[in-house]
């Protein structure tokens, strides 16, 4: 009987992985669906779900914190695109920009203070 559970799991567990490669597919085609999300049916229906309605693993992966959910579109989360997809998404490194260089990060600070001392060395060895 236990092994039955173990089955409905990992049929759950599967299916939680082909929402989120069907919600990460989406948004590499057309970027303007990540904010907008896929409706739960159409959902459902791309990844196979049981009567077109995944309700189980889309709260699991939102309670995860995979996805969220605006009344029935199911919105891929960074967190979900980066367990997905094995890499980190950056909203900086999509724009061009260096995904280390943001002020939470402590090494930007020791880098500006290095600059800036040294700015500020050359100038009073200019001066004296």
């Amino acid at each position: 009987m236990n092994q039955g559970w173990q089955l409905i799991d990992m049929d759950i567990e599967d299916e939680k992985k082909r929402i989120l490669r069907v919600l990460a597919d989406d948004w590499e085609k057309n970027p303007s669906n990540r904010a907008n999300g896929i409706d739960r049916r159409r959902l459902g229906a791309l990844v196979g779900a049981y009567l077109n309605n995944p309700i189980y693993s889309v709260a699991k992966l939102r309670h995860e914190g995979r996805v969220t959910e605006i009344g029935n579109r199911v919105i891929l989360t960074d967190s979900g695109y980066s367990f997905i997809r094995g890499h980190s998404y950056s909203r900086t490194a999509v724009s061009g920009g260096a995904s280390w260089f943001n002020m939470n990060n402590p090494w930007v600070y020791v880098v500006i203070a290095t600059i800036v001392g040294v700015v500020v060395g050359l100038i009073l060895l200019v001066f004296q």
